[in-house]
């Protein structure tokens, strides 16, 4: 290989997507990767966009997020996610307690994903925000 050369729509791409700078570096080395995996090998190697490449970006971009917003917030939205975005409060707070949190932690995190609506509470239910449901077997999904 001599040369890489990415197509102009990537950083379109990127940019439609507001991925920064210092990301954009790393989303540069997974299609390269994934590029090369597919056995798209010349002298000048040609970096593209298609369906696969794009929910490859997409994926890392949410995980990126989620990590972002800490891990406390990410263990409750996939535990949520699992149960399909509805759960008993009691037994959202059971099930953090694999991840160590006790029941005033617990309670506290709750309350404070409440306030920033990505739960709501209903009585002794609680409810994922739709927008942060996304698909549960997204991540399973063969590419």
């Amino acid at each position: 290989i001599e040369k890489v050369v990415f197509d102009p729509k990537v950083y379109e791409f990127f940019d439609k997507y507001n991925i920064v700078h210092y990301e954009e570096m790393l989303m540069e080395r997974l299609l390269l990767g994934y590029t090369l995996m597919r056995g798209r090998i010349g002298k000048t190697v040609y970096v593209t966009l298609d369906d696969i490449s794009r929910q490859l970006i997409l994926r890392e971009m949410k995980y990126r997020e989620s990590i972002r917003r800490g891990s406390e917030f990410a263990e409750v939205i996939m535990i949520m996610r699992e149960h399909g975005g509805k759960m008993k409060m009691l037994e959202l707070k059971e099930r953090l307690l694999y991840y160590g949190k006790d029941w005033t932690q617990s309670t506290q995190l709750i309350q404070q994903l409440a306030r920033m609506k990505v739960l709501r509470l209903h009585g002794d239910e609680v409810e994922l925000s739709p927008a942060l449901r996304g698909d549960t077997n997204q991540g399973n999904k063969r590419i």
